[in-house]
């Protein structure tokens, strides 16, 4: 991959020369989400690049300084790609691209590929950033044999999002899905629950408040689509 040029004395021209070409920006928000990942965990998580245009992209992002391939010891002995520090830096820029895409997810196909790990981004990057109730709410995520369990506390300053258990009000367990459904308001708990997609525990007002934890932009219609009512 030759790397392209737009020989402009600009930061976001330059930032456009390592990220804007296909998949790049995908990779990093895998490494992000899922990393360190060995090259089949990567070409796994994305659908439709192939393993030579997958390489090309690692290896531009490398020669860049903004990943990196590491040993893991036995018993794993294999290599893995991760973010170095210039790469985590990415991730406020990564956080405000993702809000500013929320207004584009109108709609979806059905061959669209979903990874609950994408979540835990997503949902900082949904968190509402004005005061909210105080309530501290442990966000469990299937996730098959790795549930993903977050917290989520709001408070006067907004509202923080924080890997791993701790001490909550209320207890939400749900799918991916849903769990994107239920913090946007596009699906209440009683709804989640008869479906079988979420159960609660714990202070239940709390839980049916979640939705005000969050924040949505006004969806922008799909071409040729109407919008989500």
């Amino acid at each position: 991959m030759t790397d392209f040029r737009y020989a402009q004395f600009c930061p976001i021209a330059r930032a456009c020369e390592l990220l804007a070409s296909r998949w790049t920006l995908l990779i990093v928000r895998d490494l992000f989400s899922r990393g360190p990942l060995r090259f089949s965990d990567l070409r796994d998580g994305l659908p439709g690049v192939s393993s030579s245009v997958l390489t090309e992209r690692l290896a531009h992002l490398e020669s860049h300084g903004i990943v990196e391939r590491r040993e893991l010891p036995p018993p794993a002995a294999s290599t893995v790609y991760a973010l170095t520090e210039t790469g985590l830096a990415l991730r406020p820029a990564l956080i405000e691209f993702l809000r500013w895409g929320l207004r584009f997810m109108a709609s979806s196909q059905p061959d669209d590929h979903f990874e609950p790990n994408w979540l835990p981004i997503g949902i900082e990057a949904m968190a509402r950033r004005d005061p909210v109730p105080p309530m501290r709410i442990g966000l469990h995520i299937r996730n098959g044999e790795a549930p993903i369990q977050l917290t989520v506390h709001g408070g006067p300053h907004g509202v923080q999002v924080e890997p791993g258990p701790a001490e909550t009000d209320a207890q939400l367990e749900t799918d991916g899905r849903a769990a994107v459904m239920l913090a946007a308001g596009a699906l209440s708990l009683e709804q989640a629950e008869a479906a079988g997609l979420a159960s609660g525990q714990g202070d239940r007002a709390l839980l049916e408040r979640f939705s005000e934890l969050f924040e949505m932009p006004a969806l922008e219609p799909t071409p040729n689509q109407d919008p989500i009512s």
